[in-house]
């Protein structure tokens, strides 16, 4: 079982030695529901559970979903742990030889503890997509299923094209940008058959293989912009607010938007977008062969939605 002990916490993060599993034990319960159901079955999480004392990519995966669990049950902990609440009182636990941290040193602490959990998560789910044979759960997740639709399939894959710095966070939190343009962008441009082909396919031709490429580009590109103009904007009845997550409190803020503050990201990502949507469908039509067209390339003009 993952985290069963003390000690096996102790694999993954510095406890002090006083630390017990009770204390702990409802953190890790929380950071189950939170982020381990978030992305996976139940079925998915007691396969992996049953892992502990297998060996190879089994083991592996049971490494890495324990070191996950840990990241997150600290991120879940470090709040609560500082306090104690007693006869409707709640206060600071501190001793002549330990004092509280301060806020800015938990939320960092927290912080990075947040990012380590879902970065070892991002491993856990590639070794799993990679091996979908041993992990038989998994194709049965809803997660694998939303994979299933993508054709960027992975943060790093993702930073081939547009730097989201590894960030598993932020390339999950993009994903139905990324569908959108799959979607309404490349599937309007060119044929459902030939997008499905290069999302599911896993032996492209190397003309198809360079076509993809420029098509990855693009859809970055678009996702990117799409993200900007959703992720970052509410709008309530109080009008047009930007939103932005405070550093010491993890809590997220409206502002007034300063929306030419953006412009111009939004502006580049879209241009980018259409120039290598542009060059994929030029290299189609010097391919011919390879996309069985028999057509020459039709003339367009700018009042196609791609220029």
């Amino acid at each position: 079982m993952l985290l069963q002990e003390i000690t096996d916490l102790r694999k993954y993060v510095v406890v002090g030695s006083e630390l017990s599993m009770s204390s702990i034990n409802p953190s890790k319960d929380d950071a189950i529901l939170k982020f381990f159901n978030r992305f996976f079955t139940d079925a998915l999480i007691t396969q992996l559970n049953s892992y502990k004392n297998e060996t190879g990519v089994k083991k592996t995966a049971f490494d890495l979903a324990e070191n996950a669990l840990a990241k997150f049950t600290m991120y879940q902990y470090l709040i609560p742990g500082q306090l104690r609440v007693q006869d409707g009182s709640v206060s600071r636990i501190e001793s002549e030889n330990s004092k509280t941290a301060y806020k800015n040193q938990i939320s960092d602490n927290r912080e990075e503890y947040y990012e380590s959990g879902f970065n070892y998560l991002n491993q856990l789910i590639s070794l799993m997509e990679s091996n979908a044979g041993v992990f038989s759960e998994w194709a049965n997740s809803p997660l694998k299923k939303r994979f299933n639709l993508l054709l960027i399939k992975s943060a790093p894959e993702f930073d081939n094209y547009y730097q989201l710095h590894h960030s598993f966070t932020t390339f999950m939190s993009i994903i139905n940008q990324q569908i959108l343009g799959i979607d309404l962008f490349l599937k309007a441009k060119f044929s459902a058959t030939l997008i499905d082909e290069l999302i599911t396919s896993t032996s492209l031709s190397n003309e198809k293989q360079k076509f993809k490429d420029y098509c990855c580009k693009s859809l970055a590109n678009f996702t990117i912009k799409s993200a900007l103009q959703t992720k970052i904007v509410s709008l309530s009845s109080y009008g047009i607010t930007v939103l932005e997550k405070d550093k010491d409190t993890s809590t997220v803020l409206e502002k007034t938007p300063d929306l030419s503050a953006i412009s111009s990201a939004i502006n580049s990502a879209d241009e980018n977008s259409k120039r290598y949507i542009d060059l994929a469908y030029t290299y189609m039509y010097e391919n011919p062969t390879a996309f069985g067209i028999t057509t020459d390339k039709p003339t367009f003009t700018k009042t196609q939605p791609w220029v």
